[in-house]
């Protein structure tokens, strides 16, 4: 397996959207989502992320090739392509869809800025989880930053557990009943992780 930070000629939209699908499938399907809603959902993501996020996101690459098993989207407080994404989300998910798309992602959005980086989303192929995926991306993020924050879900006590052995300590819980509501959890806690060290280049 090989972790790094992406290169969009070797990426496939397509790959990076199927794994955010993957990765939130039963919130795409709490909020109401119907299966060809999220696959465009998806795909529309995944496109979107490639063409203004690629340098923040991180994937694992299986080492004799092959498609995408895992990628991070590291969220340093960038807002690009907001008109460019607008304008698509209405081609392809005209109407009521277009705007359900927009409230769950208005949902999942956390603040960030360069000075404090967010794990935006970690997502695994299932047919490789329990490998360490997860873990090298997160700790590549860890080798090239100073600081780090995530949320977890109360209802994902194993990667809790996950981000504590990684460094990661509990700054605040939080509740909401709107999360509860469309996407299936009430309470989240966000974590913070420092390296006192200093980053290395994270084109390397």
């Amino acid at each position: 397996m090989i972790i790094r930070a992406s290169e969009p000629p070797q990426l496939d939209a397509h790959r990076i959207g199927t794994l955010f699908l993957q990765g939130f499938h039963g919130k795409f399907e709490h909020f109401g989502f119907t299966p060809t809603e999220a696959r465009l959902s998806a795909d529309l993501l995944g496109d979107y992320l490639l063409t203004f996020y690629a340098p923040s996101l991180i994937v694992a690459v299986p080492p004799k090739g092959g498609p995408l098993n895992g990628c991070l989207l590291l969220n340093q407080g960038q807002t690009l392509g907001q008109r460019t994404f607008k304008h698509r989300l209405g081609q392809v998910l005209p109407g009521w869809s277009g705007l359900k798309l927009l409230l769950f992602l208005q949902l999942l959005d956390q603040p960030a800025s360069p000075a404090q980086p967010v794990v935006d989303f970690i997502a695994v192929d299932p047919l490789t989880r329990h490998q360490g995926i997860g873990t090298a991306l997160l700790r590549y993020c860890q080798a090239h930053t100073t600081q780090l924050t995530l949320n977890v879900a109360a209802t994902n006590p194993t990667a809790h557990r996950l981000y504590y052995h990684l460094g990661f300590c509990d700054r605040q819980t939080q509740h909401s009943w709107l999360t509860q509501r469309f996407l299936g959890f009430d309470q989240w806690t966000t974590m913070d992780w420092g390296n006192q060290k200093g980053p290395r280049d994270i084109s390397r």
